[in-house]
This record gives structure tokens, C-alpha cells and sequence, in this order.
């Protein structure tokens, strides 16, 4: 320096080794760990798409329902569903001799026809196992 000439410090090769290593090392952690954040982040933003989808979906069949809540036809077949009315001349059936585990099956409940009639006092008495079976008279 006393000459005016700067004096330049090499590094060793090793040096470079060892600094740039772990520096690579870490720039490659620090990929990984934002590579899984990125997926994490796009599996949440397909779950939220397949949210918003089925959130569309009922909001169609709600206004779908909303338009037929005033038609004759929907207006008819709640009368018949939830309040048991019935055309004139129609007649309901009621199956009361269903075997216990067919009872309890909401399936078969809603298949079963009904009628209400009023049986002869010895039909009455005694039930027949058979679901099919119609007392005569």
C-alpha cells in the first residue's frame, strides 16, 4: 500500500468450497420447503373450487324448487306426501303385517303402498306372516 499499488486477496478454491456449499445447500432447502407450500396451497385451492361447485349446484336446485313451489303439481304431490290427502275415488292402503326388520327399513316404508281399511275381527286376530297376503272380504 505504500507503494500505491492495491494488493488483491485471493481465496483458495477450498475457501469457495466452503462458503458455497452450504449456501447452495440452503437455497435448495429453502426451494423444497416453498414447493410444498405452493402445493399445499393448490390441493386447498381445488377443495375450495369442488366446495364452491357443490355450493352452486344446491343453490341451482333450491331456485329449482323455489319456481315449482307454487305449481299445482308441487302443491298436489306435498298434499299427498306429508298430509295423506287423497283424490276422490282413490283408496289407501295400509300394510300392517310387515315382518319387524321390514318395518324399520325406510326404503320399504316409502315403497309400501297404504290403505286404511277395517278388517273382519278375525283377520284381525290373526296376522298372516306373508307381506302380500290380502284378507278376503
Amino acid at each position: 500500500m505504500a507503494n500505491g499499488r492495491r494488493h488483491r486477496t485471493r481465496f483458495a478454491p477450498r475457501f469457495w468450497i466452503i462458503v458455497m456449499v452450504p449456501a447452495i445447500a440452503l437455497m435448495s432447502w429453502r426451494y423444497s420447503v416453498r414447493e410444498s407450500r405452493i402445493n399445499e396451497q393448490e390441493q386447498f385451492l381445488v377443495e375450495l373450487s369442488d366446495t364452491y361447485y357443490d355450493v352452486c349446484m344446491e343453490g341451482v336446485g333450491i331456485r329449482q324448487q323455489l319456481e315449482m313451489v307454487g305449481t299445482e303439481e308441487f302443491i298436489e304431490r306435498t298434499a299427498r306426501r306429508e298430509y295423506s290427502y287423497m283424490m276422490p275415488g282413490e283408496a289407501r292402503f295400509v300394510v300392517s303385517n310387515l315382518p319387524q326388520e321390514a318395518t324399520a327399513s325406510p326404503q320399504l316404508q316409502m315403497a309400501a303402498p297404504t290403505v286404511e281399511q277395517t278388517l273382519p275381527a278375525s283377520a284381525q286376530s290373526t296376522p298372516n306372516p306373508d307381506p302380500l297376503y290380502v284378507p278376503e272380504g
